[in-house]
């Protein structure tokens, strides 16, 4: 059943012409950037009525989407566009938002249609009124959300503690250690296997592997840990590349169990053990570190 116009998952997905029309005046027009390693500052130039803040992603659950979204509805949007960096972007009404179809495979074009949050989850997630007069602009690696619109603005101030956020300057980029990277990671991803992407974890490692930076060997040993969680035979091969190539610091190497769980389909031998075991080791290792 039809909601609102927009077919029968509650929205409607970009056409080429509109979706390249929005990303043209985000990247031209305010001169966003998409980079996780040399960040351009400030990252995103909004008009002048903005305010950049920093977000908590312990706050973030459930209640975040329905209370961003309650006020997007406050504002009288009847209609929003919804985007998601290098997926799909939609069109929806925020009224119909708790009955949207969040996922589902689209059999034409034989892929999974995943509707974003209104937090960064994992990547570059905007939130944007049609006549470009408020959004929300959030960053997956520096976990910022930047606001425009003074009624937005003030909405969200009003609700800034239960969302997680705090304001903060625009103007330098925050610096994160290789613990913090591997923090944030977990408090992003969790433990929940069943609800964690595979393909987002191959694009962190692939991106680790192509723009190495010294002191992440703790960060790409979690990723790659979060791979053989999720992966299969077939993702052996990462795991010995990564092994393989890079210099990891003492005590953060890749475990050479992982890659042979894989290869031999999990089952437990004289030398490797079960792996349902190396995944209780995993999660039980880096649950405390959390």
């Amino acid at each position: 059943m039809a909601m609102n116009g927009h077919g029968k998952y509650g929205y409607t997905v970009m056409n080429k012409e509109l979706e390249d029309s929005v990303w043209d005046k985000i990247c031209n027009g305010f001169k966003f950037v998409p980079d996780h390693k040399d960040v351009p500052y400030p990252w995103i130039e909004l008009p002048a009525s903005f305010k950049m803040y920093q977000l908590d992603f312990s706050a973030v659950g459930t209640h975040w989407d329905r209370l961003m979204n309650s006020l997007f509805i406050r504002l009288g949007s009847s209609e929003l566009y919804a985007l998601d960096w290098q997926h799909d972007c939609f069109v929806f009404p925020p009224r119909d938002h708790w009955k949207l179809v969040k996922e589902y495979h689209d059999e034409e074009r034989n892929c999974n249609v995943y509707f974003p949050h209104y937090y960064p989850d994992g990547d570059y997630c905007f939130f944007v009124d049609p006549k470009w007069k408020y959004g929300i602009f959030g960053h997956p690696w520096l976990m910022q959300i930047a606001v425009f619109g003074e009624e937005l603005i003030g909405f969200v101030d009003m609700h800034a503690k239960m969302l997680g956020l705090t304001q903060t300057s625009a103007a330098a980029a925050p610096e994160l250690t290789n613990e913090q990277r591997a923090k944030t990671l977990i408090d992003e991803l969790g433990f929940d296997f069943g609800k964690i992407n595979k393909e987002r974890v191959r694009q962190l490692i692939e991106i680790e592997l192509s723009e190495y930076q010294e002191g992440s060997s703790e960060y790409i040993r979690l990723l790659c840990g979060y791979l053989f969680c999720l992966g299969d035979r077939s993702d052996s091969e990462i795991l010995k590349k990564v092994k393989h190539s890079i210099s990891f610091d003492v005590g953060c190497m890749i475990d050479q169990e992982w890659i042979d769980s894989l290869e031999n389909g999990g089952i437990q031998d004289s030398n490797v053990r079960s792996r349902e075991m190396l995944i209780a080791d995993f999660v039980r290792y880096y649950a405390v570190k959390e």
